[in-house]
Formats: structure tokens, sequence, C-alpha cells
């Protein structure tokens, strides 16, 4: 789950149905976000996204939006500029994972904690 700052917990909000540490351990820091597309036949790209058009991207993405008015345009413009911002053409999915693996690089080290 995820709370909204400013909100009460009945506020919050699912972001994947496996749990967010099947995504990623707590406190792995965002390190970009990617707007991918998928084009047959299209040369495998990747480009930056200034902040401006990153807002209106993660706005197309966003759910509830309206309901929360210019409280989620901050939010969202808080992550467009905290973030690098990537748009991506796609069309095979080892010149995908390859590319992705140029731009962010190996993975920060994660501490698992000892459950002895």
């Amino acid at each position: 789950m995820v709370a909204f700052p400013g909100t009460s917990g009945a506020c919050s909000r699912r972001i994947s149905p496996l749990g967010a540490d099947a995504i990623a351990p707590p406190g792995l820091p965002l390190r970009a976000v990617v707007f991918p597309t998928y084009e047959a036949g299209a040369e495998p790209s990747i480009e930056p996204v200034d902040p401006a058009e990153g807002v209106i991207l993660l706005a197309r993405n966003a759910f509830n939006l309206k309901r929360w008015d210019q409280q989620g345009l901050d939010l969202l413009a808080a992550l467009a500029t905290s973030v690098p911002l990537f748009r991506m053409t796609h069309n095979d999915l080892d010149a995908t994972k390859q590319m992705l693996g140029d731009l962010l690089g190996p993975p920060p080290p994660v501490e698992v904690p000892d459950d002895h």
C-alpha cells in the first residue's frame, strides 16, 4: 500500500497486486521513470524527457488525478523534477533489457535483514 503525503490511511492505494516488495525491496530509491512504447519493426531507442513533458506523461498514467486536484499535480511535478525521465521505443525483449541495463547500470546493493 502507498499512502499519499498529508492523507489518512483511508486514502492509501495498492500499487501492485504482488505487493511493493515483489517489485523492489523497501527503501530502494527510484532511479528513473521510463515511458515504454512497443512499436513493431522500430529501432529500439531511449531518449530523455524534460520534466514539463514528464508531468503530462505521468498524468496520463495516473488514476484518480481529478480527485487529487492540485495536490496530485504537485506530487507528479515533484516526481518529474526529482528523477530522470525517459521515453523508450522497443520491439525486442533482449534489446530492451540491454538498453535499460546500459541506462541504469547495476542495481544498488540492498541490505537483506537477518531473520534469525
